[in-house]
């Protein structure tokens, strides 16, 4: 439960050239060429702000601005982050590597480098699957971001001013490393650079209140997990409804930049009211996440729906040019729409079934709710419900071991709200699953139940988040969480 780190690696540098004193002419060309690359990446047309993005590169390294070139390179790592692809990023970290070997000093391009090199190295430790592999990455990752610290602490406080630089995120980034990617959480590290957030924060005064109002959220959000990890759970919920309070704030001048962070502020509160056994509680804060989440898809799909229009627009502009020099203007005109219609109502039948699945999927909840998930001393009473979410209080006997028409079920939900995974999900051994949870200290829930089936079988980070409509990062947490309901020494094949 955190604000996505790609998201908080694109806010870091949220660079604004905005003045710039006794530039060449083809400097301050360059420059807006950057400002209406930036423009256009936030209306939708990423292949137009790349170009425009490469285009001012060239120009900055002609004129000896290898700095803004560095920038301009950066721009387009992080929009390739954002649409997790790898590619895009590997060619941008390629031109950075090539600006920093020409600029070895450079305290700025460096820093670009460093940070976008270790954001990359996320995305491949997301992925491993060797252990090994894995820690070396992990152990790779790390360096590469604290020396990204290390040389945004080189910087000047004018540096810093000059490229409206953040660098709050730079130390939240490394806490929130120490808690997604360390199992147990390694706590003092956590708490150290989150520390070093707060402090960074604290002494920024040259950006926006709502700036500063955002860095806040995610403070107080990794705060209340460090007070739930200590077991301190009033302390917890106080630091959480701080941060609701402040989500209600941007969300007044920013509407769509904390859905994210108001969803999971949400779902940390109704996990909190469950293992308080305050199941009234529990359900509001659950409904309130519903209909959070509705909201959020709501907001995607519309974005997904003004970037077809966007590309729209930009291939009419392209094919009407192609058109007049051709000669043919009526013909390539009418391809070109035909096309487009063709495109977008592909784009919206795609998004309705998913948002038609997605509803399914809460029904399906909602209706497996009632369902025992837990064995009590009674559990052989035909009929005998339990709530999904009862507390591990409520369920003192020793004997956890779940029914095998409990597991079936829940199996048989997943593939049936998701048919395209079935073939692979039916692939897990039901009877694993049900000795493995019978060495559970804490009983299971509904919610548990699936994410340990899925987790047994192939899929992929990014295909389990799908499937639970939450953020890959999320995924980890509760896998974490699952297995924290498990002996410390208990090796839980996941």
């Amino acid at each position: 439960m955190r604000q996505e780190y790609r998201k908080n690696m694109a806010t870091l540098l949220s660079l604004a050239i905005s003045v710039v004193l006794l530039l060449s002419p083809a400097v301050e060309k360059a420059v807006s060429m950057y400002d209406k690359a930036t423009q256009q990446q936030q209306v939708g047309d990423t292949q137009g702000a790349h170009r425009l993005y490469r285009d001012a590169a060239d120009i900055f390294i002609d004129a000896n601005e290898a700095a803004w070139a560095s920038v301009c390179f950066y721009s387009i790592a992080i929009s390739f982050l954002n649409q997790r692809d790898t590619a895009g990023m590997d060619e941008a970290l390629s031109r950075l590597e090539q600006l920093r070997q020409k600029h070895p000093d450079d305290i700025s391009i460096n820093y670009d480098y460093y940070s976008v090199l270790a954001t990359r190295l996320v995305i491949d430790y997301e992925n491993c699957t060797d252990t090994d592999s894995a820690a070396l990455v992990r152990k790779q990752m790390m360096s590469y971001q604290k020396q990204a610290a290390g040389y945004l602490e080189q910087m000047s406080r004018e540096e810093r001013h000059k490229r409206h630089v953040h660098p709050v995120w730079t130390y939240y980034n490394i806490a929130v490393m120490y808690d997604l990617y360390y199992d147990p959480v390694v706590i003092d590290s956590v708490r150290k650079y989150l520390d070093l957030a707060q402090e960074a924060r604290d002494h920024t005064d040259y950006l926006a209140p709502i700036d500063l109002q955002e860095a806040d959220i995610s403070i107080l959000d990794e705060r209340s997990w460090l007070a739930y990890y200590f077991g301190e759970r009033a302390e917890a919920k106080r630091y959480m409804l701080e941060v609701l309070a402040l989500i209600d704030t941007v969300s007044q001048a920013r509407p769509n930049a904390v859905l994210t962070e108001r969803c999971e502020a949400y779902q940390f509160m109704a996990m909190i009211a469950e293992e308080e056994n305050n199941h009234t509680e529990a359900l509001e804060w659950q409904k309130k996440l519903n209909e959070a989440n509705r909201e959020r898809y709501n907001v995607e799909q519309n974005e997904a729906l003004h970037e077809v229009e966007a590309q729209y627009k930009k291939r009419e502009q392209d094919r009407t040019i192609s058109a007049l020099r051709k000669q043919n203007i009526m013909l390539i005109a009418i391809s070109a729409s035909l096309l487009i219609i063709l495109f977008s109502a592909f784009v919206i039948y795609r998004l309705r079934r998913k948002n038609r699945e997605q509803e399914q999927y809460e029904k399906a909840v909602e209706a497996a709710l009632p369902l025992t998930v837990a064995k009590t001393g009674d559990s052989n009473v035909a009929g005998a419900k339990l709530s999904p979410h009862e507390d591990a209080d409520e369920h003192n006997g020793d004997d956890r071991h779940i029914e095998a028409s409990s597991l079936k079920l829940q199996l048989d939900l997943l593939c049936h709200d998701f048919p395209r995974y079935e073939q692979r999900l039916r692939k897990v051994n039901l009877t694993l699953v049900a000795d493995l949870c019978s060495h559970a200290e804490k009983a299971l829930s509904v919610v548990d139940l699936r994410y340990l089936i899925c987790f047994l079988t192939d899929l992929t980070t990014t295909e389990v988040a799908e499937m639970f409509s939450v953020e890959p990062p999320s995924i980890y947490i509760a896998r974490y969480r699952l297995r924290r309901k498990f002996p410390e020494n208990y090796q839980l094949p996941i």
